[in-house]
């Protein structure tokens, strides 16, 4: 499945594959960031990382034939984790834990069959992908494709021009308009 893996991450929509590469290659830990892919250390540190639990099961399960179906899935995840958890300065060296339960025991083709999906806070660190529309009361994120567009930058350096906004990003936190530089474009 390894070698499977790599090639449909490489198939992936670009928009889909930065989001992977930026979003698992956040730590939550300083250290660590010197290392990090070179998107990333060109700006200032954000967090939270994400610690999804399950991620390596949900690409099992799919097996050879859906392994990038199972990418698009922890890419919808990944993305709505991150509109309940902004990236914020003050954050970086936390994670949220990100439970796929639901998710890891469904082939990619079952999990499009039982849509809709939600991801819900269950916690201040912590949220759980969920079958069906969210609750009124819950704080929660439809899980949803990503639009397939050519992103230049995963993470804006300060004052580099939002593609879609066309406005400078801050320079303290750009997590308070509640959107992604990876992908957050939308058809209008």
């Amino acid at each position: 499945v390894e070698a499977d893996s790599v090639v449909a991450l490489q198939k992936l929509p670009e928009a889909e594959r930065k989001l992977l590469s930026a979003e698992l290659a956040r730590t939550g830990c300083q250290q660590q960031f010197r290392d990090a892919p070179s998107d990333l250390r060109a700006t200032v540190p954000q967090g939270p990382a994400f610690l999804v639990y399950y991620a390596p099961a949900l690409v099992q399960k799919a097996g050879p034939r859906q392994v990038q179906q199972a990418l698009s899935i922890l890419a919808e995840v990944l993305a709505a984790a991150r509109k309940l958890f902004p990236l914020d300065d003050n954050s970086f060296e936390r994670t949220a834990c990100i439970r796929i339960d639901a998710l890891k025991v469904l082939t990619p083709e079952e999990v499009e069959d039982a849509r809709p999906w939600h991801l819900r806070r269950t916690s201040p660190s912590d949220a759980e992908a969920v079958r069906g529309p969210p609750t009124a009361e819950a704080e929660a994120v439809m899980l949803e494709a990503l639009p397939n567009l050519d992103i230049v930058e995963t993470m804006p350096p300060r004052g580099m021009v939002h593609p879609c906004m066309e406005i400078e990003m801050p320079t303290k936190s750009a997590s308070t308009d509640r959107c992604l530089w990876q992908g957050c474009c939308e058809v209008k």
